[in-house]
């Protein structure tokens, strides 16, 4: 077998036993460790935070797991502009852990949340990351996203 073949086939396996949802209430716990793995541990949220986020949030937050572990996340909002027509479907965050990686669980959460976006009638996703994450950069242009020139500011106060 060819070593290209069995990445194939782990792949294959690991897509197959994942399960894709709607975050409940009760996965604030885990959701919670996630986003510690994402951001790092000086992120300001907490377990009541993510909790509360979950319950009162217009953001759709939708997990991947593997016998009942949490493998990954996605969120998105809809957002609607003034000097837009339709509304557009932001995709705030994704991470998927180290290990679960390159197996297809991120573009699962993509397509996930690209369905909860048409669910609710919005036909325009957008995302944004860093120009130097050359790993996200080519994970949306696989995605069928296109760069557009966009310069984002930030002030804190």
């Amino acid at each position: 077998m060819t070593e290209d073949k069995k990445n194939l086939d782990e792949k294959e396996k690991v897509i197959k036993v994942i399960n894709i949802r709607i975050a409940k209430i009760e996965d604030a716990e885990k959701l919670y460790e996630m986003c510690l793995l994402f951001n790092d541990t000086t992120t300001a949220t907490t377990k009541v935070k993510v909790a509360e986020h979950l319950e009162k949030s217009a953001e759709i937050v939708c997990i991947a797991e593997q016998e009942e572990v949490l493998i990954g996340f996605v969120c998105g909002r809809i957002e609607s502009h003034l000097s837009f027509g339709s509304p557009i479907g932001t995709i705030t965050e994704i991470f998927v852990r180290e290990q679960y990686r390159q197996k297809g669980v991120a573009t699962k959460l993509f397509e996930q949340i690209e369905q909860e976006f048409l669910q609710r009638n919005v036909n325009r996703f957008r995302v944004f990351t860093t120009s130097d994450n050359e790993k996200a950069v080519n994970f949306y242009k696989h995605q069928a996203y296109h760069q557009i020139h966009t310069v984002m500011f930030r002030k804190d106060v």
